[in-house]
């Protein structure tokens, strides 16, 4: 998953470096404004958000709901896609 609070160009920047030392790169996009670097007070809101929000308490509890269970699938088409052992594991 990306960065918070959001998808900044430094972000993107990373990703594409991680991308082009030969790893498939992801990038759904939960939170914030995507190409934005917000400053600390529109950052603190974000993550106020995103750690009271339900969807976030599904996805690391393995309950359902409708981000968790879209995130879910992302994870099985990179696998699918990428092989190996599995999303975010080691070999």
């Amino acid at each position: 998953m990306t960065e918070m609070p959001g998808i900044s160009p430094h972000v993107a920047r990373f990703a594409r470096w991680v991308r082009d030392a030969g790893f498939r790169v992801y990038m759904p996009s939960l939170f914030g404004t995507d190409g934005d670097v917000p400053d600390a007070e529109t950052a603190s809101g974000v993550f106020r958000r995103a750690c009271v929000s339900a969807e976030f308490r599904a996805l690391g509890g393995g309950s359902s709901s409708p981000v968790s269970n879209w995130l879910r699938a992302l994870a099985r088409l990179a696998h699918g896609e990428s092989g190996g052992p599995g999303v975010a594991t080691s070999r």
